[in-house]
Order: C-alpha cells, then structure tokens, then sequence
C-alpha cells in the first residue's frame, strides 16, 4: 500500500473539476439519513485524462452495492463533469510551523 501511495503523490496533479448531477436520475430509494437528519447519496466517480466527445472528464454514477457489481449491473449515469484547472506541479504537502493547536 505504501508504495501506491507513493506513486499516487508522484503524479498527482492540482486538479479542479466542474461537474453537475442531474437530479431527476437520483434513485431515491439509494437517498441514506445520517446522524442529525443528514441525508447522503452515495456516488462513483470516473476521471479519465482524456476528454469524451463533449469536453467532459469526468462521469458520476450512483454508487453500487457489492451485490450489485458481483451480479455486473450496469452503471446507472446521473452527472458529469470536466477539469477546468489542471496544474503541471506535484502536490506537495508543507511543513507549517507555530500553528497555535
């Protein structure tokens, strides 16, 4: 694992990402409540480098359960999205000293 991680901080770039969920396609059967009330849909996220016919990066498809994807139920699609900053520089974790807590 450590060396995936490795590897991860090597390559990885600053990335922002614009994206957008239609939210007719929501399963709300997939809608969970938190703590407090809070509800949360969980979803996937697909980030390919190279773009699709219409500009986009990125593909958002509610999340699956492991029954799901052992029985290869197809990915339901609710969003999309593209890199709208993409920096060459490596992220690099600083050091912050005489930080108060």
């Amino acid at each position: 694992m450590k060396k995936v991680l490795e590897i991860i901080q090597k390559t990885m770039k600053n990335l922002i990402i614009g994206a957008s969920i239609d939210l007719s396609k929501l399963d709300k059967s997939k809608i969970k409540e938190g703590k407090n009330g809070a509800k949360y849909y969980d979803v996937t996220l697909f980030l390919s480098e190279q773009a699709n016919q219409f500009g986009q990066h990125l593909a958002i498809t509610t999340a699956q359960t492991k029954e799901e994807r052992s029985a290869q139920t197809k990915n339901h699609y609710i969003g999309n999205g593209k890199i709208v900053f993409n920096s060459e520089q490596p992220m690099v974790e600083k050091q912050v000293d005489n930080v108060p807590f």
